[in-house]
């Protein structure tokens, strides 16, 4: 009999780091030492290949990285995707006996708070052709994402008589916010935690996760390039700790101002 193959998979998510969730004024820098740890009980006998995929934290304007480390027991191969500019770092692995494995990514981390003001900045981040190429890319249905009759009726309702994107998004924001309700755990919700648009528009409640993907899949019905992140989220006041859970916010797009981040669950915990 032939071997068994497993596909181990860490993360496949855009890793973003954040202090707190409203972005604020430039107005200082916020450093980090993060270590990422991913732990595998005994791996059985029976597995002679292992494939594992995780994010490398991305860089910005507001966001730089330094010092990385990636500890694993085998070679480390990096990838950008095209459309998302996400660096995803790979390694194949041979059988391990039935023995345990771990991989531990760390960093240092700078972060520059980011508050966008309501008066337009002096130009726009993006030329009118970079703003029609990422509009085309972010508001495509995606396979969670998906935007069926019912997300569209939704989001003419939620976005009915407002003019301009920045109202419109503003609109989604507080329909999530305030209609919507914050699950603790996708347990307590069946089919809940995915991201599923038309399910949590459908139940009008879900987990972080949910809370996110349903602001993007309104905010694209109504015609708003919009896309989630995925990263930490540090509690204020604490210098060191361990934080044991992702969390999942949103981004929508105007040629204006570019990427402005809103976060529904951080919002609905308030």
């Amino acid at each position: 009999m032939k071997p068994a193959t497993a596909t181990l998979f860490l993360l496949l998510l855009p890793l973003h780091v954040t202090e707190g969730a409203a972005p604020a004024q430039v107005s200082g820098i916020s450093r980090f030492a993060i270590s990422i740890v991913q732990s595998y009980g005994n791996i059985p006998k029976t597995v002679s290949e292992m494939k594992v995929w995780f994010p490398i934290p991305l860089e910005d304007e507001s966001q730089k990285i330094l010092n990385r480390v990636i500890m694993a027991p085998y070679n480390i191969e990096t990838a950008a995707l095209s459309d998302t500019g996400t660096v995803i770092a790979s390694m194949v692995g041979g059988p391990r006996g039935g023995g345990p494995m771990q991989v531990r990514l760390s960093f240092d981390l700078e972060r520059k708070e980011d508050r966008r003001g309501t008066a337009p900045p002096a130009s726009p981040p993006n030329t009118p052709e970079v703003f029609r190429a990422l509009s085309n890319r972010w508001l495509q249905p995606e396979t969670l994402s998906a935007i069926d009759p019912q997300v569209k009726s939704a989001a003419r309702k939620v976005v009915s008589g407002k003019k301009t994107p920045l109202d419109k998004a503003r609109a989604v924001y507080d329909h999530v916010v305030t209609k919507m309700t914050l699950l603790s755990h996708p347990r307590d919700l069946q089919g809940s935690g995915y991201g599923r648009v038309s399910f949590t528009v459908t139940e009008m409640k879900g987990d972080r996760t949910d809370m996110a993907a349903a602001f993007v899949g309104l905010c694209r019905a109504a015609g708003i390039p919009a896309r989630t992140v995925t990263g930490l989220r540090f509690p204020q006041g604490e210098e060191s700790g361990t934080v044991r859970d992702w969390h999942v916010w949103a981004e929508f797009l105007t040629q204006a101002a570019g990427w402005i981040p809103a976060d529904p669950s951080a919002g609905m915990a308030d």
